[in-house]
């Protein structure tokens, strides 16, 4: 059972408070809830407390994981993960963002909002699978860099493209995964790599369609018509040719309800996309990782 509805999941709150119904009958409402969704709903989901993360999808799908903590410059960031582990037997670096679920969690984990000691803790991840040819596999899930004075004072913009630079030339395959959210600058500093994949439910974008609204409206409450304008869904994005893959979310199509589902549509998917990049010669995977970046944006 969910620990949170949203607006449209009501007819599934009474039917899960009522008790009564079968779970066939659970399952078709299920399908239907999800097979529809607007943008602004898909937004609403990829928020979804409930929604496996990071640490939930290392666990899944990774053996005999080892963290690294710290940046060895001005010290951690809890919304940061990065681990040395297992995928199929194959070693891996795998960095994420960790978000949180009850409101201290959250505060925990700065709503899942690194600052740039967790993009400098990346940084030193991506170093280390340079130098030891290991895959990395981000596992993005950030409604944006931690806004903060201190975030400021840090130099959090360096720290952002620091990353971004790195990893357009960094000699070993990248996987990209967008779980969640993902959100401007906080999303692109792990967010470069030669495939980018999608959950189908899950977001990509400059910025929030709230704030999108209020600044070109002044009205926040202009969201759902934004978030339809911005088309920031894994749908729109894969037609224009700025993600590579989308990634079912369980048989239902909601990560939330089918976190079982899920994980094994995402290890399908990784092993998939990591054998096929591991066949090509390294520098020919980064002249086409660099060719694939200045495609961006054009017509």
């Amino acid at each position: 059972m969910l620990t949170d509805y949203l607006d449209f999941e009501q007819p599934l709150e009474t039917f899960d408070a009522l008790k009564t119904g079968s779970a066939t009958n659970r399952e078709k409402l299920l399908k239907t809830i999800y097979k529809t969704l607007t943008p602004y709903q898909q937004m609403m989901v990829a928020r979804h407390r409930d929604r496996p993360q990071t640490l939930d999808y290392i666990q899944a799908l990774f053996s005999t994981p080892i963290s690294l903590s710290g940046d060895r410059v001005s010290g951690r960031c809890p919304a940061t993960v990065a681990v040395l582990a297992k995928f199929q037997q194959q070693p891996v670096i795998v960095v994420g963002h960790q978000k949180g679920r009850c409101t201290q969690d959250r505060i925990r984990h700065q709503y899942g909002m690194p600052n740039p000691c967790g993009y400098r803790l990346a940084l030193r991840a991506f170093k280390l699978a340079e130098k030891y040819q290991i895959p990395i596999i981000t596992l993005i899930d950030t409604p944006g860099a931690y806004p903060g004075i201190n975030a400021e004072i840090q130099n959090q913009s360096s720290a952002i493209s620091e990353n971004i630079m790195y990893l357009s030339t960094v000699k070993t395959p990248v996987i990209n995964v967008i779980i969640g959210e993902g959100m401007s600058g906080g999303a692109l500093g792990i967010g470069v790599g030669d495939q980018m994949l999608m959950l189908e439910n899950s977001v990509f974008s400059v910025i929030s369609p709230e704030g999108c609204a209020a600044i070109l409206w002044n009205d926040a409450r202009m969201k759902e018509q934004t978030a339809q304008l911005m088309q920031i869904n894994p749908q729109s994005l894969l037609q224009h040719g700025l993600i590579d893959q989308i990634i079912p979310e369980g048989k239902y199509h909601a990560a939330h309800v089918d976190w079982e589902g899920t994980f094994d549509k995402v290890g399908q998917y990784l092993i998939t996309t990591l054998h096929a990049l591991q066949k090509q010669d390294l520098n020919h995977l980064v002249a086409l990782r660099e060719k694939k970046l200045f495609k961006y944006g054009s017509l």
